[in-house]
């Protein structure tokens, strides 16, 4: 087995993913949340995914829901208690990713775009600078798709070093480590296909504009994703 730890569902994560913006401030008491189909678009999961994650908060008294008109989901006095002592549940146990590449592409969904938009509001001057370098050199991308893995996935723990956010750094740090563990695709895509939009992210993480640094990240995955595929994956 992989990882010694729980599996996290990609409910789960955006779960806790909601929970972090609880947290940060971003949701307060009282705010209404959007509708399920936003949710769900914004973190790159399906209206299934996003109401499970939803319900589970309701569940637990972070969540309440009301009916009619203008019902929805709204965040309750108890929701920063609720948050933080789940978190420090998941920080004794340590969980880890899934090994499956369908599930840990979900995830990593949700995970990246929340990444993304917390990095470019958090960010420092010296923190950017480490990014930027990440990026393929000014006169050439990688020569080769492995290369061009390795720079991907260095780039992704930069950024998350971006949010000063102690759970998005350890969650994408175990990504990495099963995106490793678990292999490659073989495909027919090139270094390009590997690292397309990268340089997005890091404009609109230099801007401090959250969307088009959440915007940027789904381009990115939505064809990097492709050379993860489960097909034909081989052990690096």
């Amino acid at each position: 087995m992989l990882f010694e730890h729980p599996v996290l569902s990609a409910p789960q994560q955006l779960r806790a993913c909601l929970e972090e913006l609880v947290l940060d401030g971003t949701l307060a008491a009282g705010d209404a949340l959007p509708r399920v189909d936003v949710i769900a678009e914004q973190f790159g999961v399906s209206a299934p995914t996003a109401q499970i994650a939803l319900r589970a908060l309701r569940d637990d008294g972070a969540l309440s829901v009301t009916r009619g008109r203008h019902g929805g989901y709204r965040v309750t006095g108890d929701a920063i208690a609720v948050a933080r002592e789940r978190h420090q549940r998941a920080a004794a146990r340590g969980a880890g990713p899934p090994t499956d590449y369908a599930t840990l592409l979900e995830l990593r969904r949700s995970q990246e775009v929340l990444t993304a938009r917390f990095a470019a509001s958090r960010r420092t001057a010296h923190e950017l600078g480490s990014l930027a370098s990440a990026l393929p050199a000014p006169d050439g991308l990688p020569e080769s798709v492995e290369e061009a893995f390795d720079l991907d996935l260095r780039f992704h723990r930069l950024l998350a070093e971006c949010t000063h956010d102690a759970f998005l750094v350890r969650a994408t740090r175990e990504t990495v480590k099963a995106m490793r563990g678990l292999g490659r695709a073989t495909s027919a895509l090139g270094p390009a296909d590997v690292v397309v939009a990268l340089d997005g992210v890091v404009d609109a993480v230099d801007r401090r504009d959250p969307a088009a640094a959440a915007h940027a990240m789904r381009r990115h995955l939505r064809r990097s994703s492709d050379f993860f595929a489960a097909d034909g994956a081989v052990a690096r």
